[in-house]
């Protein structure tokens, strides 16, 4: 199954436990923290390409950004790219990703269930 990680501003996670994550789950890994009030989302493949990016980031920007981290298992959906990684934007200003396979939605051939869920569920959402 897959793993998702909320690291709190002012903390870090430890490089071999994200390495133990990813090995674990290697279907990419994707990452959602703000920047200058917005929501920034990167999605990847390579561990050693996410591990770069995310220490930059986590440096510069840990101190003022909790990190939403997903580590992806592929159960639905196409594997290649980043195309089905999580965290998948809701609307400006809310992302989401989600652990476990929901099972309650239409087949695609494409989309992992999790993408299904946020088309047809949550982006249609009131904004309240």
């Amino acid at each position: 199954m897959c793993l998702l990680v909320l690291q709190n501003k002012n903390a870090t996670i430890d490089e071999s436990s994200l390495k133990n994550a990813y090995n674990s789950n290697e279907d990419g890994v994707g990452y959602s923290f703000v920047n200058d009030g917005k929501i920034t989302t990167k999605k990847f493949r390579s561990y050693s390409k996410f591990l770069k990016q995310w220490l930059v980031d986590n440096e510069q920007f840990g101190s003022s950004s909790p990190f939403l981290l997903h580590f992806r298992l592929a159960t639905h959906g196409v594997e290649q790219g980043t195309f089905n990684v999580h965290p998948f934007k809701v609307r400006e200003g809310m992302v989401f990703a989600h652990n476990g396979i929901i099972n309650e939605v239409d087949k695609d051939l494409k989309l992992s269930d999790t993408q299904v869920f946020n088309r047809d569920v949550l982006q249609g959402l009131k904004k309240t």
